[in-house]
């Protein structure tokens, strides 16, 4: 069984998959009035998830976001927030994914995300093809004057250092190796 954490007096539980979180149900006593139905089996999960648009959670992830924020300002003056500002790309079969050509032999997506330092969080990503460099795609991170942006060398592109210096984001990055300045 796994080990429950409190927080709150609220039950916060570690689950593995659909199966943990319908025992959960089954035994935990606030969680089975709260829901005040009889039961609550896998297979209800797996459809009630099939069934439900990603925007469901999209909008839920938001609302917990901002309620849990922490005010970023003291008095008047805004602090500068870290947005950490990275790329990962991931395989995908080249069966079942053809929309997303990424080499002659395999499909891929890259999931580009800004990770707010202060929240400990990310509070910000999209997904694109793998095809796509980080260059193509910075404009997207949707960055404001209050943030440093830290990212690595994939970024790199001078216009882009140009843009974000007239805008006053201040930016840290990895110099490239053959880089004259």
């Amino acid at each position: 069984m796994n080990s429950a954490l409190r927080y709150d007096g609220c039950a916060v539980y570690r689950t593995e998959g659909l199966r943990t979180i319908e025992e959960t149900i089954a035994i935990d006593n606030d969680l089975y009035h709260a829901v005040a139905i009889k039961h609550i089996t896998r297979t209800n999960l797996a459809h009630a998830n099939e069934k439900r648009p990603c925007e469901v959670f999209q909008k839920f992830y938001f609302h917990l976001l901002g309620h849990y924020k922490f005010p970023t300002s003291r008095g008047s003056r805004k602090e500068k927030s870290p947005k950490l500002i990275d790329t990962t790309t991931i395989s995908l079969n080249m069966n079942d994914f053809s929309w997303a050509k990424f080499r002659s032999s395999k499909d891929g997506i890259k999931i580009n995300t800004r990770f707010d330092h202060n929240l400990a969080c990310t509070d910000y990503l999209f997904i694109t093809n793998a095809n796509r460099h980080e260059n193509s795609t910075f404009e997207q991170i949707r960055l404001t004057e209050n943030d440093i942006a830290i990212f690595d060398r994939g970024y790199f592109n001078k216009r882009q250092f140009q843009e974000l210096t007239e805008s006053s984001i201040s930016f840290v990055t990895r110099n490239k190796s053959n880089i004259e300045y």
